[in-house]
């Protein structure tokens, strides 16, 4: 026999269920808006703390302010504000040098100089790789004479460096004394040029490969001299990544798959990097090209993001034996926001993962074999020879017999 519930009872039910209803959504309404309300006091509090702070400046600042500086200041500050040495705003001007700069693009005619009063010359101390400088044949030792006309004095060398030295397009006119022929020649030089950061050497049956930037020109550049000194039949190579600063992983992964043998994401990639939730958000992977002999990489205190990496792969893959110092300890992956006004955040959205190596952010790479040089000549290391260089000679004993 079935049994009714009475009307007056299911009107009670379902008046309790719809008042536990109504008391279970103001409930979320309830935390959503405190949650709210404490989101608006912090804000209102950093909004007052800048009130504060602009007020101050400009009851005080002797320089003069703009309302073009005050929007660049705000975006600076609130970047500058995360910490990070890597996340930075750049203004449009900025940011198109920044791209020049991250792509290996430099300004000038490629030399640089000094002034040497006994003759009111510039004398040449170093030429660029690939710039018009080299490809006209200038040498350190030339002495500059002339520029656009103008001839060389202490008054004005500082103004002709300077133009010798600035600019990405056009032509400039120089009159120089070639050390090497013994008579004055007048030059028209062009103005910019693709900086190289690569080159290789062979002594005997060791191969050295330096590498002082990761551009995407580099990828090539490295194909070349790989190739070469495997053809050279080397049985030893030493890499030289001290003083890379680079953050161009992408170029950086290319040139280490030339030399590491095949690795996939189902077989441990050559690096993954991972956001601040632990996701995956980008994986480098090489193919089956590596080489086939004894690897050396010399580091130091100033090989940092992608040449931490290289140098990681190289010791997980190869068992390369790393020469030097602690490394500077940068795994941030950066990626560029372009702004409506050509402006640009630069942003460190992942760390780099290599491929056995742990996480190398803040702690660095540590060498198997800890030799240190002084900052003379870490600053002079383009020029440093072979003979002059502990951590060369070390990284050749690291091979042994």
């Amino acid at each position: 026999m079935s049994k009714r519930i009475p009307l007056a009872v299911a009107i009670a039910l379902i008046l309790v269920f719809s008042a536990l209803t109504v008391i279970l959504t103001v409930s979320v309404y309830l935390r959503l808006y405190n949650k709210s309300l404490i989101f608006m006091s912090q804000q209102q509090k950093q909004f007052t703390t800048l009130n504060e702070i602009e007020d101050i400046v400009r009851a005080n600042f002797s320089g003069k302010i703009n309302a073009e500086d005050e929007n660049i200041f705000t975006a600076k500050g609130f970047v500058e504000g995360l910490r990070d040495k890597n996340s930075f705003y750049l203004t449009p001007e900025e940011y198109t040098a920044y791209g020049a700069a991250v792509s290996g693009q430099a300004e000038g005619v490629g030399l640089a100089a000094e002034y040497r009063s006994a003759d009111n010359s510039l004398t040449v101390t170093r030429v660029a790789e690939g710039s018009s400088a080299q490809k006209n044949q200038i040498r350190s030792g030339d002495k500059i004479l002339a520029v656009d006309q103008k001839e060389v004095s202490v008054n004005n060398y500082n103004k002709l460096l300077q133009k010798l030295s600035t600019g990405s397009d056009g032509e400039i006119r120089v009159k120089l004394l070639s050390a090497a022929a013994g008579q004055e020649v007048e030059l028209t030089l062009g103005l910019g040029y693709q900086t190289s950061s690569v080159r290789y050497s062979v002594d005997g049956n060791v191969g050295y490969l330096r590498i002082s930037a990761f551009y995407d020109a580099s990828v090539a550049d490295c194909t070349t001299a790989i190739s070469a000194i495997q053809s050279a039949g080397v049985s030893k190579l030493i890499v030289d990544v001290r003083n890379n600063k680079s953050t161009n992983y992408d170029a950086a992964a290319k040139i280490i798959d030339l030399m590491v043998p095949v690795a996939t994401e189902g077989s441990l990639a050559i690096a993954t990097a991972k956001d601040a939730n632990g996701e995956n958000v980008k994986v480098y992977s090489a193919d089956a090209d590596s080489i086939n002999i004894p690897v050396a990489v010399l580091i130091n205190d100033r090989t940092d993001g992608a040449a931490e990496l290289l140098a990681a792969d190289l010791r997980d893959f190869l068992n390369a034996k790393l020469i030097g110092e602690t490394t500077a300890g940068n795994a941030g992956l950066q990626q560029e926001f372009l702004l409506d006004d050509g402006s640009a955040l630069i942003l460190t959205v992942a760390k780099i993962y290599p491929y056995l190596t742990d996480c190398y952010d803040a702690a660095g790479i540590a060498p198997d074999t800890e030799i240190l040089l002084p900052d003379f000549q870490k600053d002079g290391l383009e020029t440093l020879g072979h003979d002059e260089d502990a951590q060369y000679k070390a990284a050749l004993t690291s091979f042994g017999s």
